[in-house]
């Protein structure tokens, strides 16, 4: 039977209560809807893995889609040399070109989409961020340099089976020359290091660039998840 569960830390977060429903495929709209009226949530946040293009079309008289989320993986990962000297394993400071970097990772993430979440989308990425550097959301963050300033990042954290990557971002003023592709070649080689032989990152299926550098990086949509906000009036 389908159950909403609480999420502490975003209702603590965006100070109202948020919960969170996952479906399976089949989406009967008024059950649904039924069960989000009664709870006693502001924000439900509803997730269906792998949905048809019916359970698309019944979930958009429900809540509205605020991400369709890819699951790319690559697995095996071949051994990589670590020769670009620009990149770094950064423990320095949260400086404002850090954050800025942060903040250009999230364009297309649903708390910058949905506008009931948007003027938090900063102060969460910024969070996000500064706790991935104090190595409490993250195990390495990797920063690119050009001229002593930051041009690009990538954050990784150890799961049990896999190394997942955070947040990527390259700076606006530097993009198509390559940086993106010696970040990740570093999170790689940390992964080989590390004794890891798969790495997982989720992107938004509207982040069309995105997309194709991960194909092009030779990860593999791995499964999808339709991401939905259901705000109680």
């Amino acid at each position: 039977m389908d159950e909403i569960r609480p999420l502490p830390w975003d209702t603590q977060f965006f100070e109202m209560p948020i919960g969170r429903l996952d479906l399976t495929t089949g989406v009967e709209v008024e059950r649904i809807l039924k069960l989000l009226h009664m709870s006693p949530y502001r924000v439900v946040v509803i997730h269906i893995e792998n949905p048809s293009d019916n359970d698309l079309r019944l979930m958009s008289h429900v809540a509205v889609l605020v991400d369709l989320k890819l699951v790319y993986v690559k697995q095996p990962l071949t051994q990589i040399s670590d020769n670009c000297l620009s990149v770094v394993n950064y423990k320095g400071p949260v400086t404002y070109d850090i954050i800025e970097l942060a903040y250009a990772s999230g364009v297309y993430s649903r708390f910058k989409q949905d506008p009931g979440f948007e003027p938090y989308f900063k102060q969460l990425y910024r969070l996000w961020i500064e706790k991935s550097i104090a190595g409490e959301l993250a195990d390495a963050v990797f920063v690119y340099f050009i001229d002593s300033k930051p041009a690009g990042l990538i954050t990784v954290k150890k799961a049990e089976q896999e190394a997942v990557i955070g947040l990527l971002s390259v700076d606006e003023k530097h993009r198509r020359i390559g940086i993106a592709s010696k970040l990740i070649n570093r999170v790689e080689h940390w992964c080989t290091e590390e004794q890891y032989n798969r790495v997982m990152v989720a992107t938004q299926s509207a982040n069309i660039p995105a997309c194709r550098f991960y194909e092009k990086q030779a990860y593999a949509c791995e499964k999808r998840f339709g991401i939905y906000h259901f705000w109680k009036d």
